[in-house]
């Protein structure tokens, strides 16, 4: 399974109040690509962004290889299709909403200098990556990358909440359906670790374009993470905010300061961006930083890797160009997420239990155990705690005697029980029934099939999520893999089977 960075970003934001401010706040003016085409503002105050499947496990075998972006969860109101929704092959479309890639490297990647400059966590944010592209994230989900192809070329690549394109209730956009050979192919796998993208735009020497998108998708979300960095006067802002939010307030030669004082200190902060926008960028401009308590030579450091200080030019090594577009990039796909899931779920239903072994007694199954216990004394002599585990997911009941709901969360270990009885070949249960008294417990557990005693949703939400199942499958030896595994193959969205319940060759 691939692994991600997410995980760690959420984390460090909730840990820190002044990460969550920046990540879900928007300076004034921040629009996104259709905004800036029609010159209306977007709010931000769309949905948080649906969960993603994780990626291929390094290694992996060839059939169990699969493009990220797979929806956990799906929604029994869509329909399983037969048919094709094909994107229009048509010319890429030009993104003149987009500033000269040179200028958005120099200014993006002073942000990532006022971050190293910073410390603690806000490098992991925004750097210059070990291969070279420039990365940038927020705290709160959005992310993107810029990466330099040779012959003078760019690409553009990354994920935010305010885009139409990874709607888990539309047909998958083809971001790549019209993108030219020469786009860094190798790359392109490599930056989907970090998950599903959103936007993919790309410079050819003359000028930013994408793929056509289909009816319905307004908005990709690029044009948020463009016009932070966009010009000196926006990465001024931009920079003057983080700064301010994320340092300033902490700073007790701060707390008395006047609005000239903040004032002068943005302005030293613009005359920073206009440096880099020159790509000048001398010892002086940098002492805005010393008055944040910030690390200067840190800051510097990046700054010269990125070709902004006087006399350096960029580090980094245009990433080699790719010679033909992999065909699994622009064929049609038949099924949505949803629908995968919703073919998927009833054949799982129908499944049987292999014959393996219980797993032997753990801390964990002591600890529940107990717990229930004393929950069955408090409430009619029994209860019965059920619950389905997906990879970062668990959705648990807890019932009576009499079959009414107990409220309230025990703190039951669940994810620490999936894996303490996980075992390297046989693998891990995705559901778990526990039936208790005061005196004993009886515990199934379902490794194979979806229990009719399981209920009707999985983890987070109705059907079958095809990323949990293909990654515990990833996991497992083949001779411990269910009948209908052949269903989680990265081919079947694109060429779905008739009859689901026959395997092919069955």
């Amino acid at each position: 399974m691939r692994a991600t960075r997410s995980g760690a970003a959420v984390a460090v934001a909730a840990e820190n109040p002044a990460v969550i401010a920046l990540a879900f706040a928007r300076p004034a003016g921040v629009f996104g690509e259709s905004a800036l085409r029609d010159g209306a503002e977007r709010a931000d105050g769309v949905a948080a962004p649906p969960r993603w499947a994780p990626g291929p496990r390094a290694g992996a075998p060839a059939r169990w290889r699969r493009r990220p972006g797979l929806p956990l969860r799906c929604s029994r109101a869509v329909v399983c299709a037969r048919t094709h929704h094909l994107q229009e092959r048509a010319m890429p479309v030009p993104a003149d909403h987009l500033p000269h890639p040179e200028d958005l490297w120099a200014f993006a990647a002073s942000g990532a200098a006022v971050a190293a400059g910073m410390g603690d966590f806000w490098p992991e944010l925004r750097r210059i990556a070990p291969d070279g592209s420039l990365f940038l994230e927020d705290g709160g989900g959005n992310w993107s990358r810029l990466v330099r192809v040779e012959g003078g070329r760019f690409l553009l690549v990354g994920w935010d909440r305010a885009g139409d394109t990874t709607n888990p209730f539309r047909h998958p956009t083809a971001l790549f359906a019209q993108a030219p050979a020469w786009l860094p192919w190798e790359w392109i796998e490599g930056a989907e670790e970090r998950g599903a993208l959103g936007f993919a735009y790309w410079w050819d020497g003359r000028e930013w374009s994408r793929s056509s998108y289909p009816a319905g998708v307004e908005e990709d979300g690029a044009g948020y993470h463009a016009h932070a960095f966009s010009d000196a006067e926006s990465t001024a802002g931009t920079i003057s905010d983080l700064l301010e939010e994320g340092r300033l307030a902490e700073l007790e030669e701060w707390e008395e300061a006047e609005q000239e004082d903040f004032d002068a200190f943005r302005a030293r902060v613009a005359g920073f961006a206009e440096a880099v926008g020159r790509r000048s960028v001398a010892e002086a401009d940098l002492r805005f930083l010393e008055e944040a308590a910030c690390d200067t030579g840190a800051a510097a450091d990046v700054l010269r890797r990125a070709g902004l200080l006087a006399g350096t030019s960029p580090d980094a090594v245009p990433v080699p160009a790719g010679t033909e577009v992999p065909a699994d990039r622009v064929r049609p796909r038949t099924l949505s997420g949803q629908e995968w899931c919703l073919l998927v779920e009833p054949v799982m239903r129908a499944g049987a239990e292999l014959e393996r072994p219980a797993p032997p007694e753990t801390a964990p199954l002591r600890e529940l155990s107990a717990a229930l216990r004393g929950l069955a004394a408090e409430h009619g002599g029994a209860v019965a705690y059920t619950v389905s585990v997906g990879e970062m997911s668990a959705s648990p009941s807890l019932t009576a005697a009499d079959g009414s709901r107990v409220d309230g969360s025990p703190g039951l270990p669940v994810f620490e029980l999936r894996r303490a009885e996980g075992h390297p070949e046989r693998g891990r249960w995705f559901f778990l029934r526990v039936r208790a008294t005061p005196e004993a417990v009886e515990v199934d557990r379902a490794y194979d099939h979806w229990p009719a005693w399981a209920g009707q949703d999985f983890a987070i939400g109705g059907g079958a999520p095809v990323g949990d199942l293909a990654a515990e499958m990833d996991r497992r030896d083949p001779r411990w893999r269910p009948d209908w595994v052949w269903l989680l193959d990265e081919r079947i969205p694109f060429d779905p089977p008739a009859d689901p319940f026959t395997p092919p060759g069955g």
